[in-house]
């Protein structure tokens, strides 16, 4: 692919089809893309979100479960408490079924009943907007008024956890490692 460069302005030449003979031209037309100046740290996913609504399950319900986009795991926030144990704030595999979730909670919280229900949310954005946008602060507040600060500790270093994961994938992605592309570079010949 040839490319030409000019005031924020660059300028792809497709290579030649498969198929053509080795130094073929290529009758494809240019593709001219206009360079935008880069503004913010992340660029999100601009899906509708009714943050109203997430902030009322999360202060409301016993259990949610929060899914996202890239990171593959859940973050399980059960927000249950006793006088031994606080709440729970944990990145989780993705189960095959409800009934696995009910089963796994049930092993990591053997003191409490099985809850009436587990909520899921479907997070698209990046992991850092739920702190941008009020979420996780929500997420905190029910942790401290459990009364419980080593759970509050444990949730903190949960989300850090969860970032860390989001960004590592993100590097894989750019560096190509343990993604495939759908085409590659064409190999220079010396």
């Amino acid at each position: 692919m040839r490319s030409r460069a000019r005031a924020g302005l660059l300028t792809l030449a497709m290579p030649a089809i498969v198929g053509d003979p080795p130094g073929a031209a290529n009758s494809l037309p240019l593709v001219t893309l206009t360079a935008t100046p880069y503004t913010q740290p992340q660029v999100d996913n601009d899906f509708s979100i009714d943050i109203a609504d997430i902030t009322h399950t999360i202060r409301t319900h016993d259990v949610v479960t929060i899914r996202f986009v890239a990171v593959g795991q859940r973050l399980l926030l059960d927000f249950r408490s006793n006088e031994l144990d606080g709440p729970l704030v944990r990145i989780v595999d993705p189960v095959n079924s409800i009934e696995a979730r009910y089963a796994a909670l049930k092993k990591m919280r053997p003191r409490f009943e099985t809850p009436e229900k587990i909520v899921a949310v479907w997070w698209p954005r990046f992991v850092s907007s739920l702190e941008s946008t009020g979420i996780w602060p929500e997420v905190m507040q029910r942790v401290a008024d459990s009364g419980h600060p080593d759970a509050v500790r444990a949730a903190q270093e949960t989300f850090r956890t969860l970032l860390s994961l989001e960004r590592q994938l993100q590097r894989d992605a750019i560096l190509g490692e343990g993604f495939r592309t759908l085409w590659s570079a064409p190999h220079s010949r010396a």
